[in-house]
């Protein structure tokens, strides 16, 4: 996948929707997502636009996330905000993960959560949100950038996991967030077998 935005000199592409935040030909592309299992998502959310978008958007990249936060302490302010204002059997997030690198013995922030939503109206509301706003203790990093994910929905989610990867995620105590349609947090390991990625 190219990882180059449009021209400066395009004219803007007209949004399927005018509520969708046009990302790509509004601000600078952020920067180039490390390789990974993730990069699939990362790789296209810097140039996707609302006219190239799918259909129904539920899932979400948010970029320029600072080192300090752990995955906890994001979702606990993200999902607290996204969940404010929708309860019942639109609950908000149900699936969250602030990727990490495990490189020479240190663990680090890739500085970008996805984040899936149960409905497409949650994750519009959320992209109005935090696009261009800053975290709490955000500091003097770039602010957030909000854009749809290359992949779509949380079967697509699932299906880039394999066994080693959970394993992996777990002795390192970093495993996904879940959540169900009420808000109510699901165990993880429950629902990677659930799925069939693990035993």
């Amino acid at each position: 996948m190219s990882m180059s935005g449009g021209s400066q000199s395009d004219p803007p592409a007209a949004p399927t929707s005018d509520n969708w935040t046009d990302v790509a030909t509004s601000e600078p592309s952020p920067r180039a997502p490390p390789a990974g299992v993730w990069s699939i998502w990362l790789d296209a959310a810097s140039t996707i636009d609302s006219s190239a978008a799918p259909r129904e958007i539920t899932t979400l990249v948010v970029r320029n996330v600072p080192a300090r936060y752990t995955q906890e302490k994001l979702f606990q302010e993200l999902s607290g905000d996204a969940n404010a204002h929708f309860q019942g059997e639109d609950a908000g997030i149900n699936f969250f993960i602030l990727p990490f690198s495990f490189r020479a013995g240190h663990c680090r922030s890739q500085g970008c959560a996805i984040v899936n939503f149960c409905s497409e109206e949650l994750a519009m509301q959320f992209q109005q949100r935090w696009h261009r706003q800053y975290l709490t203790n955000h500091g003097r990093t770039k602010c957030l950038h909000v854009a749809p994910a290359a992949l779509q929905g949380l079967s697509a989610i699932m299906n880039q996991f394999n066994r080693r990867t959970v394993e992996k995620l777990q002795r390192a105590g970093m495993l996904p967030i879940f959540a169900d349609v009420r808000g109510n947090r699901v165990d993880a390991m429950r629902e990677f077998r659930r799925y069939g990625i693990m035993p």
